[in-house]
């Protein structure tokens, strides 16, 4: 349980790299819904999407910093159309800021009064002084980590993650957008905050087969850059067989990272894994 809360803490070190210089919005259009992902320009790289349907919106993973609230807020309130709900799948700041029915898994739910959780945010709260909306949120549903929700005719099929540690749900819309924790992004090493043991190693991979053998067409997760492709899933697959296969065959650190810069050149955050590589061969 050491390991879970040293996680969640070392999220706080997403630097520069991981966020970007300012704020940006971008849509993708399907047939029965538009999906509007907000690239925040906060420290944590945070990414939050809109889900606008014919009648309704959804906001899933709502924003915890105050300045990126107010604009994720505001641009909703361009569409001209309610607010139905704000879903929580890792992300629980900031939820008492936005309107319609607040809903969250009940693993996570008691994940956020644990001590670990309650760590996190105590951590977060001394870090950012103010910055981030900490409060205690008030949920309408708290509903299973592989519930089915229905808002104006747009489906959320939600599932558990594989990956050891915070309990949050991988999430279908509509069997066309696939939800994860960190979206799958090809040219670059996985994130130290995804892969931090050999278990993790094998609950991202299982995620990631997941993933692959869906027929989605936008992959989406909760930190920059928020969005990837099927390209960017079957890459991810193969780096996690790599990787998995290295850390089988040694236990020397410098082994690994020699194994997956040879298998993968050239690609960027070579730090991440500098940072994997000593986690798994602790």
């Amino acid at each position: 349980m050491k390991k879970l809360i040293i996680m969640s803490l070392l999220c706080i070190l997403l630097v520069a790299a991981s966020a970007q210089a300012a704020t940006s919005f971008s849509k993708n259009s399907f047939k029965d819904f538009t999906l509007h992902t907000y690239v925040s320009d906060d420290p944590l790289g945070d990414v939050s999407f809109i889900i606008e349907s014919k009648n309704k919106l959804v906001i899933l993973e709502p924003q915890a910093f105050n300045k990126n609230i107010t604009e994720l807020n505001e641009y909703a309130a361009k569409l001209n159309k309610p607010l139905a709900a704000v879903l929580v799948s890792y992300h629980a700041g900031g939820v008492n800021h936005y309107d319609g029915e607040k809903i969250i898994t009940k693993p996570m739910d008691g994940f956020m009064h644990s001590e670990h959780g309650q760590g996190m945010v105590s951590y977060f709260g001394k870090i950012f002084k103010g910055q981030m909306d900490l409060d205690p949120a008030t949920y309408d549903k708290k509903i299973a980590a592989n519930a089915k929700l229905v808002i104006d005719g747009v489906s959320y099929q939600y599932s558990p993650s594989a990956v050891p540690g915070m309990p949050g749900s991988n999430i279908s819309i509509n069997d066309k957008v696939l939800y994860t924790h960190f979206a799958p992004a090809a040219g670059s090493h996985v994130s130290e905050h995804l892969i931090n043991s050999k278990a993790s190693i094998d609950g991202a991979l299982a995620d990631a087969k997941m993933a692959q053998q869906g027929n989605y067409e936008i992959y989406v997760g909760s930190h920059f850059p928020g969005k990837g492709n099927k390209a960017d899933v079957d890459f991810l697959v193969g780096y996690l067989q790599s990787l998995k296969k290295a850390a089988g065959q040694t236990s020397s650190a410098s082994d690994i990272i020699k194994y997956m810069n040879n298998a993968y050149p050239n690609l960027e955050n070579s730090e991440s894994l500098n940072k994997i590589a000593a986690s798994i061969t602790k």
